[in-house]
């Protein structure tokens, strides 16, 4: 597997990552060996780089991600994503509803810091307003995330998110059947 630079991360990832939704049930239920085989499957070939959130099945992707990340030498980079939980989307965005978003994703990841945290398509006058970024580099300084990034849905958003200079990633989505 190629791997490249993430970003402004420098963490060294695999051209190909895992996007994580299915495991959170949303789609239907998925058994727990079947959650596990996905992960095994996915390091074995060379894949290093998983992509999650804390709304996947209410929290249930990243927690099943968290179980296998224990059983192994080496863990992927997880790069989870914050804002779309009913404690904050629509309107309901603070500082400290953002960091108990990402203190519960960390629990359920079982790791101290995450290693991106993205926010999660926030409405477009909430980073525009641009606290959200602020916030996201003071929960980079108090060490509870690595790296700060945005998933976006429009190019204006990225655009804007992409000049501050604390953003080290940038998801735009990208779907035939979202134009």
């Amino acid at each position: 597997m190629k791997q490249r630079i993430l970003g402004k991360t420098g963490f060294k990832v695999s051209e190909i990552g895992l996007g994580c939704w299915q495991l959170g049930n949303d789609f239907g239920p998925v058994e727990d060996n079947v959650v596990m085989s996905i992960l095994d499957t996915a390091i074995a070939n060379e894949v290093n780089f998983f992509d999650t959130a804390d709304v996947y099945g209410d929290g249930i992707s990243e927690s099943r991600i968290g179980a296998w990340c224990k059983q192994q030498e080496q863990t992927p980079y997880i790069a989870t994503k914050v804002g779309r939980d009913a404690q904050l989307y629509p309107n309901g965005y603070s500082k400290s509803r953002m960091r108990q978003s990402l203190q519960a994703s960390a629990k359920r990841l079982g790791v101290e810091r995450i290693d991106l945290a993205q926010l999660h398509c926030v409405p477009r006058d909430v980073l525009f307003n641009g606290d959200v970024l602020t916030w996201m580099e003071d929960f980079q300084q108090e060490g509870l995330i690595e790296h700060f990034g945005a998933s976006v849905e429009m190019i204006n958003e990225a655009v804007f998110a992409a000049q501050h200079p604390g953003i080290a990633t940038l998801q735009i989505l990208f779907n035939v059947f979202r134009q």
